[in-house]
């Protein structure tokens, strides 16, 4: 073999060598995995079950080290406090945490300058028994009054529900069959007054609202309400 054929030859060994490796690091590129993501949007607090998490196939340049890569690492755990987990989301690890850091009493959730207000269900006409805790609801109050007549109109905004409870003090989930019989709700300090008064001269009654406002600030008082003059 002449020394032109083995140049040639060792021309076409590197290229052949070059083609394998670029197809290897595209294979590499394009190598897809499975992630399991959010099938239904997870409210911040609810417990993580198998029928909430599906599977899907993303780039495996895509996965991060603070995604969880597995099922199993994520059933039974409970979405974080400021967690609200979108439909279709990824299962961050930030965003999810053990179901026994869970604390029983509502006012550890409270955040400053927030306290708790009971109310009770057999009040609130509209919720039924969709209202779950952690939930956001927006809160009406109705009032009849002698000089300005009846007036009804949102009192306060994006309000926190930390939980709901049935007559013997059981705290009531998404799944439970019980009745509900208190509601309890985050809302500021000075706002307190207002639910008071609200209840002694009329009703209160909550409407759960979109999960795209949970990122919004919570219990806002909203100024232009037709009830308020009337509270004051």
């Amino acid at each position: 073999m002449g020394q032109k054929h083995r140049k040639l030859l060792l021309a076409g060994s590197l290229l052949l060598v070059n083609v394998l490796v670029f197809m290897i690091a595209l294979a590499k590129t394009n190598e897809m995995v499975k992630m399991p993501v959010a099938k239904e949007a997870i409210l911040p607090r609810m417990k993580i079950t198998e029928e909430m998490v599906a599977y899907i196939e993303v780039p495996k340049q895509a996965v991060r080290n603070n995604m969880y890569q597995s099922k199993k690492a994520i059933i039974g755990k409970v979405a974080a406090i400021e967690g609200l987990i979108p439909k279709g989301s990824f299962f961050y690890k930030g965003a999810i945490e053990a179901s026994d850091t869970l604390k029983d009493a509502p006012a550890l959730a409270l955040k400053k300058g927030q306290s708790a207000f009971s109310l009770s269900c057999n009040l609130l006409k509209s919720a039924g028994n969709s209202i779950v805790a952690f939930q956001h609801v927006d809160v009406y109050v109705t009032i009849d009054d002698r000089s300005a007549g009846m007036k009804s109109d949102v009192l306060l905004q994006n309000v926190r529900v930390l939980s709901i409870k049935d007559r013997k003090g059981k705290e009531l989930g998404k799944d439970d069959d019980g009745v509900p019989y208190v509601c309890v709700l985050a809302v500021q300090d000075e706002q307190i007054p207002l639910l008071q008064k609200a209840l002694e001269m009329g009703s209160v009654d909550i409407y759960a609202i979109h999960t795209s406002a949970y990122r919004q600030p919570e219990a806002v008082l909203k100024t232009s309400s037709e009830v308020l003059e009337v509270l004051r």
